[in-house]
């Protein structure tokens, strides 16, 4: 299972592809491309480089499968 980052902005839920300081520099369109972002988000140290939850809907337990 993977762990990703979630982010809620405004209702609207991000999964941060990555975090880069914003001491570093970056150049953020080229970060943006690199990792298909949709979005980038500022807060201090970082930037958040984010894609959008689009689609989601509920898993009912009935419903999980489990290993």
């Amino acid at each position: 299972m993977l762990c990703k980052e979630v982010i809620n902005i405004s209702d609207t839920l991000y999964i941060v592809l990555r975090k880069i300081r914003i001491s570093d520099r970056p150049i953020v369109d080229t970060w943006r491309e690199h990792l298909r972002a949709d979005r980038v988000f500022k807060k201090e140290p970082y930037f958040y480089f984010c894609e959008e939850i689009v689609d989601v809907e509920p898993i009912e337990e009935d419903n999980i499968a489990t290993d």
